[in-house]
């Protein structure tokens, strides 16, 4: 079927994030993302490809049953190991989910946000400890902060949004010592890996306010997260010296030199 009429009614702008609900023929909602060559459609629920592997809702629901229904005995030599093909699999199906992910975080949609980082790290985990190769663990274990950083923002904005913002900052320090411990973990807490994440928590945490209402600070902070998502953290700097010129009222601070 030609998409062609779809495209040009929803014009692709190579500078904005574009991504939409609608309503599909089966009467589900689909979440589409504008990209460049056309239009990525996805589940709202389930697997985002809306496959079933092994009649299972995930493949990851598929291991963690398989895991549980193995002896895991090395001593037989019948223990559950995820094979470089398995670990394939759960990495292709993760990039599903951080498609979706990414997308709601858009549409401020954090409880999906927070279902399907979870998700990942879920995958993570499993990569972890059963990973046949190590090395298809370390591959993706890269990516860690990151998700942990996506997972705090969803979960500190929804307590925002209730005007919870001492809940929020408790769930931010939370973040940051996850990754932190994550960071620690692996030895590598004096390097880069992870620090942008934790170094963007920690500037998104002095800025909560219980008496804040939406304002331009909000909307900066916003931009803020965006610029975070899709890991622009030069613009993110920039956004950070903006949000600085406000003070802890949310009240933007009057520069006498002008």
């Amino acid at each position: 079927m030609d998409i062609k009429q779809i495209l040009d009614e929803w014009e692709y702008d190579p500078y904005s994030f574009s991504v939409r609900i609608v309503d599909g023929d089966d009467g589900k909602q689909k979440l589409q993302i504008r990209l460049d060559l056309g239009v990525l459609q996805l589940e709202m629920e389930g697997r985002p490809d809306g496959t079933s592997p092994h009649n299972k809702e995930s493949l990851l629901d598929y291991y963690k049953e398989k895991l549980e229904d193995s002896p895991n005995d090395p001593v037989s030599g019948s223990e559950f190991v995820l094979s470089d093909d398995d670990c394939d699999q759960l990495r292709m199906e993760a990039i599903q989910y951080y498609h979706r992910y990414v997308s709601l975080l858009e549409l401020e949609k954090y409880k999906g946000v927070i279902s399907d980082t979870e998700h990942n790290l879920e995958i993570l985990d499993m990569m972890k400890e059963y990973a046949e190769d190590k090395s298809d663990f370390m591959s993706y274990e890269q990516y860690r902060p990151y998700i942990l950083m996506i997972n705090t923002l969803a979960k500190g904005r929804m307590s925002l949004n209730k005007n919870h913002s001492e809940k929020a900052s408790k769930i931010v320090e939370k973040g940051i010592k996850l990754i932190n411990d994550a960071r620690a973990e692996l030895g590598l807490k004096d390097s880069v890996y992870g620090y942008k994440e934790v170094r963007f928590l920690e500037e998104w945490n002095k800025e909560f306010d219980s008496n804040s209402s939406p304002s331009e600070l909000d909307l900066l902070q916003r931009k803020l997260m965006k610029a975070v998502k899709i890991e622009d953290y030069e613009s993110a700097a920039l956004i950070r010296d903006d949000i600085s010129n406000f003070d802890k009222r949310g009240k933007k601070k009057i520069n006498p030199s002008k």
